[in-house]
């Protein structure tokens, strides 16, 4: 079979030929033996319906062109070479001055621009360099439209070139006025300083021009001709400019009626499927989220068939406001019964005494308000009338459900507790054992004891998936109150020293199972640490520890050098040792305590990790800083005392628990010579410490 041959494309095929090629191909002829005809394109309306329209009497050619709108004399001009060459000649001029008496206020065309020229101008989308599409960046000054790249490339601030032109211009004619036509325009595109910018096609014209003239009279009338054309463009410039103002400001104004018109309409038919209630709550932000919605802010018509296709969207639309106004209306009505139940349990609260450290460690406001018989009141139907008094009934409540709460805490505690602690243990297992801590995962802070850890700040937050638990911490959040328990237990680890823990106690003579972290806390007993580790100053020397620093002595080391446990030897001063290492621990007085102490100098003092933090035993003001001034000023507290009228928040206890580090020296070295403490270092000689143990 022999190759196809290429389709022939002839975009000006006579009738007879394309007559020809249908008898041909009607006859049997075969495809390598026929001429294809052009494809034609689907064109709306008939085709060739204007190739008559010339034959018409001249005077009912003139009375059409005289009432056509010059955008369309513009479009018949380019149709054709027959139509180009009647419009565009001298003699048509009276058909574009009829057409353009059709536009409103549009002002006379100026005498250096020709109608043709003055209609493309306004009315043709196309740039006037490139010809780009839909260019709508006029420029009055220059008379042209651009494109943004365009106008970018010729419209440009007044270059060295151009002024050094101007300057020799003014050197031969005297002439100091300008000799082309500039705009002031933004430096930059968020500017608002305004400078001159010039148009590089008619500086090149005037350039080209300025080099041909040879004599100085011939310099001189050119001169003053250019500016009087440059005086001649300022008027018609300024008037193009209000009129196209004026234009823009009344099509905004049509297309905004067109919007407000469908508008009208898309509420009546809201109104007939039932909507008019909804319609009547909207606030200002859902009457703006539905005039700007893109389904109700086209500026068409709305039609019945209009209405069916956007009819699902609209109505999606007033559901999502619906919604949002429900949840507004129920977030408020929580909000308002949320601070009357605060009022209740702050009174109540007030009636029980001063706060104290244990007022941090039980069930807050927030968590009542996330029990049931609270959470009953406050998410009672929205048409409920929920007052104080409901809220009161239910003040008597309060302790049970804190012991509730404190009982439900407890037992997701004690979960934590893996199974070998159990085993390792000869009695139930209590979160007040001395061995008892955990871990946060949050902020990796060790050695959370009972019931501080109840107070931990990692614990309690605000943020919630739960709307109702979400609104709760805000309005916590508003009256400085706790935020609600998180009861994430992912991020509480049960303490990994444990083990640790169980041998340092049972070292200083405790049973592991029955000893109580207060226990402990009270029990005066310091201890050595004989295993070479490290630590130990050029005359021999160890710090004395107690049953905590021990602890993170043993887990530190061990931390670096796994299996090192079974080289740590203990030794326990005796009474008289004890108490002279305790009196040398002793830290000095707190600066927050004094009042003279600075306010803003804390920060200096303690780093921010470990810096305590202060509670009014009054009111919920709490801070880093010192208390004392807020006592005296806000509740005319002469002498605040600590524990009285300010506390230390039991999860932020910092550097007050710290002690100064005192170092213990045998009485004998190995050699059997008196050893000698350093005189910077707090020590003590420790006669029990036999001489060769360290």
């Amino acid at each position: 079979m022999a190759p196809r041959r290429k389709k022939v494309r002839s975009d000006k095929a006579s009738a007879s030929d394309a007559t020809t090629a249908g008898a041909a191909m009607s006859s049997g002829a075969t495809a390598e033996n026929n001429v294809h005809a052009p494809t034609r394109r689907n064109l709306r309306g008939r085709r060739g319906s204007l190739k008559d329209m010339l034959k018409m009497p001249l005077d009912v050619l003139f009375e059409i062109f005289g009432r056509m709108h010059p955008r369309d004399l513009l479009t018949l001009a380019r149709t054709s070479k027959d139509f180009r060459a009647l419009l565009m000649s001298r003699d048509s001029a009276l058909f574009w001055r009829a057409a353009r008496e059709q536009v409103h206020g549009l002002p006379e065309c100026p005498a250096f621009l020709s109608e043709p020229q003055y209609a493309n101008l306004l009315f043709s989308s196309f740039c006037n360099n490139c010809l780009k599409k839909n260019a709508q960046m006029f420029v009055w000054e220059f008379f042209v439209r651009y494109c943004s790249s365009c106008k970018d490339k010729l419209v440009v601030k007044e270059t060295f070139y151009m002024r050094a032109l101007k300057a020799e211009v003014q050197a031969e004619t005297g002439i100091e006025e300008p000799l082309h036509s500039t705009a002031l325009m933004p430096r930059t595109k968020n500017s608002y300083s305004m400078v001159p910018y010039a148009h590089i096609p008619d500086h090149e014209v005037l350039k080209t021009q300025w080099k041909a003239l040879q004599t100085a009279e011939e310099k001189i009338s050119f001169a003053k001709m250019q500016v009087a054309l440059v005086k001649a463009r300022i008027e018609p410039a300024r008037m193009l400019f209000q009129w196209k103002t004026n234009e823009l400001q009344t099509r905004s104004t049509e297309l905004e009626g067109m919007k407000q018109e469908r508008l009208d309409s898309i509420i009546a038919h809201l109104r007939e499927e039932g909507w008019t209630e909804e319609l009547r709550k909207m606030d200002y932000t859902a009457r703006y989220d539905f005039r700007t919605h893109k389904a109700v802010r086209k500026p068409q018509k709305l039609t019945e068939s209009v209405w069916a296709s956007i009819r699902h969207e609209v109505i999606t639309l007033m559901e999502q406001i619906r919604d949002a106004r429900i949840k507004y209306e129920r977030d408020t009505l929580w909000s308002k019964r949320l601070e009357l139940m605060y009022q209740v349990v702050s009174t109540y609260d007030a009636s029980s005494g001063r706060r104290n450290a244990m007022s941090e460690m039980q069930a807050q406001f927030a968590d009542l308000a996330l029990m049931a018989p609270f959470r009953a009141l406050v998410d009672a139907p929205l048409e409920t009338n929920i007052t104080a008094e409901d809220f009161e009934n239910l003040r008597d409540s309060i302790p049970a459900l804190r012991a509730e709460w404190l009982e439900a805490r407890r037992a997701e505690l004690l979960e934590l507790i893996p199974p070998e602690v159990s085993q390792a243990s000869k009695v139930d297992l209590s979160l007040s054992l001395a061995f008892i801590g955990f871990e946060c995962n949050t902020c990796s802070r060790a050695e959370l004891r009972w019931p501080n850890i109840l107070a931990h700040s990692c614990l309690r937050s605000k943020y919630r998936a739960d709307m109702y638990e979400q609104q709760v911490g805000e309005v916590s959040s508003m009256n400085f109150a706790s935020a609600p328990w998180a009861g994430n237990m992912d991020d509480i680890l049960f303490s990994n020293r444990w083990k640790i823990a169980r041998s340092i106690i049972a070292t200083l003579g405790k049973d592991p199972d029955s000893t109580m972290y207060e226990q402990m806390m009270q029990y005066q007993a310091r201890m050595i640490c004989l295993s070479d580790d490290g630590d130990v100053f050029e005359v021999g020397c160890r710090q004395a520890l107690g049953w905590r620093e021990a602890i993170t002595h043993v887990f530190a080391t061990e931390d670096g050098y796994p299996g090192h446990r079974a080289k740590h030897r203990w030794h326990v001063l005796d009474a008289s040792e004890t108490a002279r290492v305790i009196a040398l621990e002793e830290p000095e007085a707190q600066p927050e305590f004094d009042l003279s102490y600075p306010f803003f100098g804390l920060e200096a003092f303690y780093p921010s990790a470990s810096r305590p933090k202060f509670c009014c035993a009054y009111c919920r003001h709490s801070t880093p800083k010192p208390i004392t001034g807020h006592c005296i000023s806000s509740h005319g507290i002469e002498n605040p005392c600590i524990d009285e009228d300010f506390y230390v928040h039991p999860d932020r206890r910092g550097t007050l628990d710290s002690m100064k580090p005192v170092y213990v020296y045998p009485a004998k070295n190995e050699d059997g010579d008196d050893t000698v403490t350093e005189p910077d270092t707090l020590a003590i000689i420790a006669a029990s410490v036999p001489n060769g143990l360290i």
